[in-house]
């Protein structure tokens, strides 16, 4: 083989090695790049979820304090309705509203 030949030979193959090289440092900063892509992806999701995991306790809070409000006017509008049914048969004659002077008497 003539010396020209086998330098040639040697350079090809010195820039294939130099090539794959290359391309294997590519390859891996890719994949950096992708890895720290997703952490961020991942790390937003992650915020987006508590904030709305927040955003629902709040909601179940107010639903909790308006059920809890719903009940009280329930009873206070059942107890009304004792008071009224007291009254109208008699038991709670010694409870009633004075009448004031001068007022027109109930027919």
């Amino acid at each position: 083989m003539s010396t020209g030949l086998i330098i040639a030979i040697i350079v090809v193959a010195a820039l294939l090695m130099v090539g794959l090289v290359a391309f294997k440092v590519r390859t891996r900063r890719d994949e950096r790049m992708l890895k720290q892509r997703r952490r961020e992806a991942v790390a937003a999701r992650r915020r987006d979820a508590d904030l709305r995991a927040k955003d629902a306790e709040r909601a179940d809070m107010r639903a909790r304090i308006a059920r809890a409000e719903a009940e009280r006017n329930r009873a206070e509008a059942q107890l009304q309705k004792e008071r009224a049914a007291a009254y109208q048969s008699g038991l709670a004659d010694d409870q009633l509203p004075e009448r004031k002077r001068g007022a027109p008497s109930p027919r």
